[in-house]
C-alpha cells in the first residue's frame, strides 16, 4: 500500500509539474542565466518619450537601464501570475540615476496595457520600489495614480527604511487578500528583515497579477525572481484529473492484492 501511495503521488507531481513549468522559472525561481533575454517568458517595454532610450540586457542577471530623466523600461511576465495568497520577491540593486535619483522596483500588475505603455498605467497594480531618496515604498493603484507609504524598520513605528546605492535588497510582496498585502525588504542575506508594511487598499484587487520589474530615471540590477502559489492552468486544475491519477493507483494496488491472495 505504501508503494502504491508513493507511486500515485509521484505520478501526480509529474503530471502537475509538467503543466506549471515555465521556460524562465525553475522550481519557482528565475535567475536570468546567460546573456540572452527570454522573451517567451517576459515581455519588454522601453519608453520612447525621452531623448535617450533606455535598454534591457542580461548577463547572469537582468539589467534595466533608464538612467536619463524621463526614461522608463519594464520587463513583465507573459504567463506567470500571482493570485491572492501568492508571493513574489526579487533581488534589486540600485546602480545610480541622473543626479542620484530615479526609482526602480517591482509591480504586481494585471498588465492591462501590455506592451503599449508603462506598467504604472495598467488599471490595477501593487508596487514596492526604491525612490529617488533611497526610501522604500509600498503602493497600490492603477491608471497612473496610487497611494502608499514608506516601509518602516521592524520594531519601530516611524523609522523609514532606506536602501543605499550599490547594496542588494530583496523586495517582496505577499498578497494576503483582495484588499491587503504585506510589503517587505530583506538584507543581502535574503532573510534579515530591514523594512515592512502591511498596506490596505480601498479598491479590491482580485485579478491574478503578472510580475513586472521596472526602472524609471535609474539603472538597476535584478536577479532571483521567486514566486509561490502560481495557479495551475485550467486544463490541469481540475478534480477529475487528480482523482483519475489516484484512482488508477488504487486500482493497480487492489489488482495486485487480489493476485497475491489467489497465489
Amino acid at each position: 500500500m505504501r508503494c502504491c501511495v508513493v507511486a500515485c503521488l509521484s505520478a501526480l507531481v509529474v503530471v502537475l509539474s509538467s503543466g506549471t513549468a515555465s521556460a524562465g522559472f525553475f522550481s519557482g525561481v528565475e535567475t536570468f542565466d546567460g546573456k540572452t533575454l527570454d522573451t517567451q517568458t517576459w515581455e519588454p517595454f522601453v519608453s520612447t518619450g525621452a531623448p535617450t532610450r533606455g535598454s534591457i540586457s542580461q548577463d547572469d542577471a537582468l539589467f534595466l537601464d533608464a538612467f536619463d530623466s524621463g526614461t522608463e523600461v519594464d520587463y513583465t511576465t507573459r504567463q506567470v501570475r500571482i493570485p491572492i495568497g501568492g508571493t513574489a520577491r526579487v533581488d534589486v540593486t540600485y546602480l545610480g540615476g541622473q543626479g542620484g535619483g530615479g526609482d526602480l522596483g517591482m509591480f504586481l500588475t494585471n498588465n492591462s496595457r501590455g506592451t503599449s505603455d508603462l506598467t504604472v498605467l495598467d488599471s490595477h497594480w501593487l508596487e514596492i520600489d526604491r525612490r529617488f531618496d533611497g526610501l522604500l515604498f509600498a503602493s497600490s493603484g492603477g491608471n497612473g495614480g496610487g497611494n502608499g507609504r514608506p516601509l518602516v524598520v521592524p520594531g519601530t513605528s516611524n523609522t523609514f527604511t532606506k536602501q543605499p546605492a550599490g547594496e542588494t535588497f530583496t523586495f517582496e510582496i505577499n498578497r494576503l487578500s483582495a484588499t491587503k498585502a504585506d510589503f517587505n525588504a530583506y538584507g543581502p542575506d535574503h532573510h534579515t528583515a530591514l523594512g515592512t508594511w502591511k498596506l490596505t487598499f480601498e479598491e479590491p484587487v482580485t485579478d491574478e497579477l503578472a510580475v513586472s520589474l521596472f526602472a524609471h530615471g535609474a539603472r538597476g540590477r535584478f536577479d532571483n525572481v521567486g514566486i509561490t502559489a502560481v495557479p495551475l492552468p485550467p486544463a490541469l486544475a481540475t478534480a477529475p484529473l487528480v482523482m483519475a491519477v489516484l484512482g488508477a493507483g488504487m486500482w493497480w494496488w487492489r489488482r495486485r492484492l487480489t493476485f497475491a491472495r489467489a497465489g
